[in-house]
């Protein structure tokens, strides 16, 4: 018997185009705009009552975005200069762009 041979495509998820607006989530996720800027305090509140974490305040030290496009931040204390340099963030949040990136600033 002769085997079938099946060609597997694989899509990333970013890459489905939603029904309802005709564009990949990838692209509605670019156009989302951060909600924090730099040096903003936010304040991290857990899923329950009972987290360790709950009501934890950092500032929002760099502002970047997932491979799918989704807008994330860098958070830690005030005064994170060398941090930001270890993540290649820019004081306004972006991130540095150099030539072996494809990396783009990101308001």
């Amino acid at each position: 018997m002769e085997e079938e041979k099946r060609s597997i495509q694989f899509i990333n998820v970013a890459d489905i185009i939603n029904p309802k607006s005709g564009k990949t989530y990838r692209q509605e996720n670019t156009e989302k705009q951060h909600k924090y800027k730099v040096d903003d305090l936010v304040e991290i509140i857990g899923w329950d009552g009972d987290d360790e974490y709950g009501g934890m305040r950092l500032y929002t030290i760099g502002c970047t975005r997932d491979c799918d496009g989704t807008p994330l931040y860098v958070l830690g204390s005030k005064g994170m200069e060398l941090y930001q340099k270890g993540f290649g963030l820019r004081e306004n949040g972006g991130l540095e762009t150099t030539d072996h990136t494809k990396r783009t600033k990101v308001n």
